[in-house]
């Protein structure tokens, strides 16, 4: 039982402390697990697909011993090697999200979904971009590629300004089967390129998430002068917070709500996150929806 006032690992204070990102990603999603009454590694995609008769050499762990007691005949529960799910997780590591520790959490997140979908059997791959594609592991289900995709991601850092023409041809051009889409950005740049490619994915037959990743101190303004510096093209403006608060404020609101209109208008499912929301949000968004596709 976790005392009164005490941190958890979902908790990105704490998780972000943990360098090496596998142990982070079981970690998260442990801790995730133990506020979740139904395991999410149970039932999602380990689906039964029929039995074929018992050859000498296989997994006993597999045969189905009811089967066995009502008939007197060694039969093996069949299943899919994979779900027909596919799943691209994308990240964003513009400049933008070199801001504080957006692109750490947007990692971390990204970790802990392939955690939960490699245990659910489902193929899933990677692209990160920013002018262009930097990385791209295309989909699949084995521990190898777990072990490589967080390898990959591990290195991964934030520079460069924002191509999302890129991205998304990339993304229609390897999204031959509907899949899922899990993408994280804290959409600053081509703010309509994200949202046109995003409603284009959807309307392909895709499922998409979107993840916009901001840090809290790009939603309160402090202090009595400020200079505030592009990270993508690296243009600096003087800003004094005290009289520009509230219209930043207005701006910054009818931005997010812009965002998050648009892309549900076209049936994306949308969420923001700050950098010092707990992980199980997100991680419960995509269950929810995982759930609903398999």
């Amino acid at each position: 039982m976790k005392r009164t006032g005490e941190k958890s690992i979902l908790d990105p204070e704490i998780a972000l402390r943990i360098k090496r990102l596998d142990l982070r990603a079981k970690l998260v999603v442990e801790g995730f697990m133990v506020g979740y009454h139904r395991s999410p590694y149970h039932g999602f995609s380990v689906e039964f697909a029929e039995h074929r008769a018992y050859t000498p050499g296989d997994d006993i762990r597999w045969l189905d011993w009811r089967v066995l007691a009502r008939t007197e005949r060694l039969y093996i529960r069949k299943f899919e090697e994979e779900t027909n799910l596919r799943a691209y997780i994308v990240i964003d590591t513009s400049g933008s999200m070199g801001f504080e520790n957006k692109l750490d959490y947007a990692v971390t997140l990204a970790s802990a979904f392939a955690y939960i979908l490699h245990f659910q059997r489902d193929a899933f791959g990677l692209i990160t971009f920013s002018e262009g594609i930097n990385l791209f592991l295309p989909p699949h289900s084995t521990t190898l590629h777990r072990r490589r995709f967080l390898s990959m991601l591990q290195s991964v850092q934030a520079g460069g300004k924002t191509d999302t023409k890129s991205i998304f041809n990339t993304l229609a051009e390897n999204m031959k089967k509907k899949g899922l889409i899990l993408f994280l950005s804290d959409f600053y740049g081509d703010t309509s390129g994200f949202i046109r490619g995003l409603k284009i994915l959807r309307r392909m037959g895709n499922e998409v998430i979107a993840f916009q990743i901001i840090a809290p101190s790009e939603t309160d303004l402090r202090g009595k002068s400020a200079i505030f510096e592009d990270m993508e093209t690296g243009e600096r403006l003087q800003f004094d917070p005290q009289t520009m608060k509230k219209t930043y404020h207005e701006i910054l609101d009818s931005y997010i709500q812009e965002v998050k209109t648009s892309l549900r208008a076209g049936l994306v499912e949308y969420e923001l996150m700050t950098t010092d929301t707990p992980f199980d949000i997100a991680l419960m968004k995509f269950l929810k929806k995982r759930e609903k596709i398999r």
